[in-house]
């Protein structure tokens, strides 16, 4: 929080308006991370040494939700507690012993793709069904692509098409494997031209060049496995 002096709160860096960037939504599979979030979200506090047990944190879901307190008429409690039991005590005791348990877990934003989407293979599948053909007027690249491959699984699918290390893609002593995975990072990745360049510590003029020859040359068998892999048509 920023100092006040003489009445005035000095010190403040921001840019855009006062609630710029303090919502963010998701698009969630409800069978696998539904349930993490909520344990998640409850457990900010603690991590965050606040309080020392989700119990002491009066201002989120969490007392309401696992029968410490009365639930308040805007709170949907029952939806959650129905993925735990029936039997509203059962659910509750089971609630309680769920989110005790997430205190050393990993976070489920490590499990995001293309920046709102968090479910499992087949659910980005589903999606990307929905999606294709889609005219998506203002929405950014990375997530009109639900299936989109990470720049490391693009980097693997090259080195086992070639069948060499990584270290050979990066440190370009494969030519051509150098050259299918700088291309493959622009079109399947979705990397940006500087990010790719830097990767390879080669100018951004040199990666657009590469980009054209990989799309003017008739395709090697490697090559063609790694397209498929990455799931780019040639």
């Amino acid at each position: 929080m920023a100092p006040i002096r003489n009445g005035s709160i000095v010190g403040i860096r921001r840019v855009g308006h006062l609630l710029q960037g303090r919502f963010k939504s998701l698009l969630v599979e409800k069978e696998s991370y539904l349930l993490e979030l909520c344990r998640y979200v409850v457990l900010n506090p603690v991590r965050a040494g606040l309080v020392g047990d989700t119990s002491e944190w009066v201002w989120s879901s969490y007392r309401a939700t696992a029968g410490l307190q009365e639930i308040p008429d805007w709170l949907d409690v029952p939806s959650l507690l129905t993925l735990f039991d029936h039997s509203a005590s059962t659910a509750q005791a089971a609630y309680r012993r769920f989110v005790a348990d997430g205190a050393n877990q990993p976070s489920p934003w490590r499990d995001v793709i293309g920046q709102i989407y968090l479910g499992s293979p087949e659910f980005l599948e589903r999606i990307d069904r929905v999606v294709r053909g889609k005219s998506l007027v203002n929405v950014p690249s990375a997530q009109g692509r639900p299936t989109r491959l990470s720049a490391d699984e693009v980097l693997k699918q090259v080195a086992a098409a070639y069948r060499v290390r990584l270290g050979a893609l990066l440190d370009r002593s494969h030519r051509e494997a150098y050259q299918t995975a700088v291309h493959l990072l622009r079109r399947a990745a979705n990397e940006p031209l500087q990010t790719v360049a830097i990767r390879f510590r080669i100018s951004p003029s040199r990666i657009s060049k590469i980009q054209r020859d990989v799309e003017d040359r008739q395709l090697t068998p490697a090559q063609i496995q790694a397209f498929q892999t990455c799931k780019v048509k040639n």
